[in-house]
């Protein structure tokens, strides 16, 4: 059979708050106890849709909370989403032709229903991270904060006006700090203002930049002593601030004088294998079996994991609430 290459996110959760008087009382909920909350709450797919069924204009894109399965460690759910009204086009490429023909598709179901262009993506829930297939098209992050968002503002009881979901470094970004011998300098900047208290540091750093009125861009260096070097979990949770996009840029050098600033490629995620059906779909089955066992070696802790057993970050100053 064919295989096809998928990527497997990680992200942390949070959850920024009605009240910021509630933080000091107030633990945040396993994330796999929330999808459970919607799922008994919310019987029919009208009541697990994002935005209100009621009232979708053509060419707003939609998601479904489609289902969930509870597992022994954890919650695997689906989410499907959609472009109302979107007709896609379809084309036959001849090469040999000097011009190409796109032509749009009514779909349909054989009774004549009109049906809507759909993608779908697994997700596995359990204590403080969701770990996501990555889909093109399919509205991406911001989309399933969305959803979440409005489902749990019907169906739990958490204090919260909105759910977050957050970037957290690799092990190989901690590897390639031990192997360049330490951080010596982290510049970081900051356009944007940001709520105080929301973010470890860049709150700190707008409080700063409009001290100065008349600032646009303020930008922050740490700077070891010259036989020292700075705080790798510092430097860790500046990266996720940076990733979360609390702070605009982030510079890292390193005690052998070598820098990065592109850190895409340390975010946490897995790359794997997939087989197709005859029928040119993803074997679901095994999209959820990679994602289990990437969550089974994020938990181990012989291989440096990232969070305990129990589903929750290990040693990030950052503040999801």
């Amino acid at each position: 059979m064919k295989k096809i290459n998928k990527t497997l996110m990680v992200k942390a959760v949070g959850y920024k708050l009605k009240h910021n008087k509630t933080k000091d009382t107030w633990s945040p909920p396993k994330i796999e106890d929330e999808i459970k909350k919607i799922m008994d709450g919310a019987i029919t797919i009208g009541e697990r849709h994002y935005p209100d069924p009621n009232n979708i204009k053509d060419g707003v894109t939609c998601a479904i909370l489609f289902d969930s399965k509870t597992l022994e460690k954890g919650t695997l759910f689906t989410i499907c989403s959609y472009t109302k009204g979107l007709a896609p086009e379809a084309v036959a490429p001849d090469m040999e032709s000097t011009k190409l023909t796109l032509q749009p598709i009514n779909l349909q179901t054989p009774e004549g229903k009109k049906t809507e262009l759909a993608f779908s993506y697994r997700c596995l829930a359990f204590g403080q991270i969701i770990l996501i297939e990555s889909v093109q098209g399919a509205g991406g992050i911001t989309l399933l904060c969305k959803l979440l968002t409005f489902l749990l503002k019907k169906y739990s009881d958490g204090p919260y006006s909105s759910v977050e979901l957050y970037d957290i470094a690799s092990t190989e970004l901690r590897d390639l700090i031990q192997q360049k011998g330490g951080v010596k300098k982290i510049t970081a900047s900051l356009v944007h203002d940001i709520e105080k208290d929301y973010s470890n540091y860049a709150s700190q750093l707008s409080e700063i930049r409009n001290n100065v009125k008349g600032t646009n861009k303020f930008i922050c260096t740490w700077e070891a002593e010259e036989t020292k070097v700075l705080d790798e979990e510092a430097t860790i949770s500046l990266f996720d601030e940076a990733e979360s996009e609390f702070l605009d840029s982030i510079m890292i050098k390193f005690k052998d004088n070598s820098t990065i600033t592109g850190l895409h490629k340390y975010k946490e995620k897995r790359h794997v294998q997939i087989q197709l059906t005859p029928e040119g779909k993803v074997a679901t089955s095994e999209i959820e079996t990679e994602l289990k066992r990437y969550l089974k070696e994020l938990r181990d802790p012989r291989n440096k994991s990232l969070i305990t057993t129990e589903g929750f970050l290990k040693n990030v100053k950052k503040k999801l609430t």
